[in-house]
C-alpha cells in the first residue's frame, strides 16, 4: 500500500483577514487522524517522532491525486482557502522530536 506524506496549510482568509490559530490546526490533525494520516513516524526500533508542524503520514489504496482530492474535501469543511501538498514514498528525517513512550507505575 503506497504511503504518503500530506502538508496542509490553512490560509489567510482574504474577505475577512482571519487568520488560522492553533485550534484550527488540531481539528485537521483529528480529522486526517480519522482518514489514517498521524502527525508522527515511527522507526525501524519503534521510536515514536513528532512531525513538523501541519504534516501527516499515512498509507492509502488510492493514488497521489485521490488522496490530495480526499485531504482537500476534509479540510474544506474546517477552513477554506487552504492547501494541500502530497508525496508518496520513503521519508528520511533528521531532527524530528522523539515523542516519549507512556510509562507504566509498578
Amino acid at each position: 500500500m503506497p504511503r504518503y506524506t500530506v502538508r496542509v496549510e490553512l490560509v489567510q482568509n482574504a474577505k475577512s483577514k482571519k487568520e488560522a490559530g492553533p485550534d484550527d490546526y488540531l481539528k485537521v490533525r483529528e480529522v486526517l487522524a480519522g482518514a489514517g494520516f498521524l502527525h508522527t513516524v515511527t522507526d525501524s526500533d519503534g521510536k515514536i517522532y513528532e512531525l513538523p508542524p501541519a504534516e501527516y503520514r499515512g498509507s492509502r489504496e488510492e493514488s497521489r491525486p485521490e488522496v490530495a482530492n480526499m485531504v482537500r474535501t476534509l479540510i474544506n469543511e474546517i477552513w477554506t482557502p487552504n492547501r494541500v501538498l502530497v508525496t508518496e514514498g520513503l521519508l528520511h528525517w533528521s531532527g524530528l522530536d522523539q515523542i516519549k513512550p507512556a510509562t507504566t507505575k509498578k
